[in-house]
């Protein structure tokens, strides 16, 4: 077997092994089939509108970090007036959510015994929380770092949105493909971006912004996120 290879085949296994060991976790919004409004008229990039912000509530004197496996969305009303859906992710050490949106419930992972590489105590509650919707954040942190920058998906007319498109964001190696290469449909469609691995250090944040050139309102998703939560020990 091929290193290429090899490397594809350590990445699909790390999921069973973290839902194994009870460090792989779910979120999604609180009713199947009720969706939560994204940010309206936010028509530029703005560091304090935010369509999610993730944080990592562990003591930032910890060592539990979170690394994010994937963000999904799915339409189920579209926006008003917007032709294009551009993103950011940008993560800091300092927890960023300051009102908005609707929190996401996350159920604690029992589909094995917790590691002790993932706490130093037995918990199987998560310690993330994820705000979604149109959120405000806090001001960027002096340590934040801008991490992923694209478009989503884009329209010839409004609105760029479609009932049942379904947009995923994964954050795995690059060897991995980097997206459907599509950006432009008027029926309903998977549209996926990989934005590369990232972390969200203890105390700290993932901010997704996204913004909407012309839009006047904001779509409305159903979303899904799931993560795996460990601790890094010295060697």
């Amino acid at each position: 077997m091929d290193a290429l290879s090899e490397a594809r085949m350590i990445a699909r296994s790390q999921g069973r092994w973290g839902a194994s060991q009870g460090s792989y976790f779910k979120a999604m919004n609180p009713t199947p089939g009720t969706g939560i409004i994204g940010p309206g008229g936010t028509q530029a990039f703005s560091a304090t509108s935010a369509l999610f912000v993730w944080r990592n509530t562990a003591p930032a004197t910890s060592n539990v970090f979170v690394f994010p496996d994937y963000v999904k969305l799915l339409v189920t009303v579209v926006d008003t007036s917007a032709t294009a859906m551009h993103y950011l992710f940008a993560l800091d050490t300092i927890p960023r959510f300051n009102s908005g949106g609707t929190s996401l419930m996350a159920a604690a992972n029992a589909n094995g015994p917790v590691n002790v590489l993932r706490m130093a105590s037995p918990q199987t509650l998560p310690q993330s929380i994820i705000n979604f919707g149109a959120v405000v954040a806090l001001a960027e942190g002096t340590n934040v770092l801008r991490a992923a920058r694209g478009i989503m998906k884009s329209a010839a007319a409004a609105p760029v949105s479609v009932v049942n498109d379904e947009y995923l964001w994964t954050f795995n190696a690059s060897l991995e493909s980097l997206g459907t290469g599509a950006q432009l449909g008027t029926t309903a469609a998977n549209y996926r971006k990989n934005v590369g691995p990232l972390c969200i250090p203890p105390g700290g944040s993932l901010v997704g912004h996204v913004w909407y050139p012309a839009i006047t309102v904001g779509a409305t998703y159903e979303v899904e996120a799931a993560w795996w939560e460990l601790a890094a020990y010295p060697a």
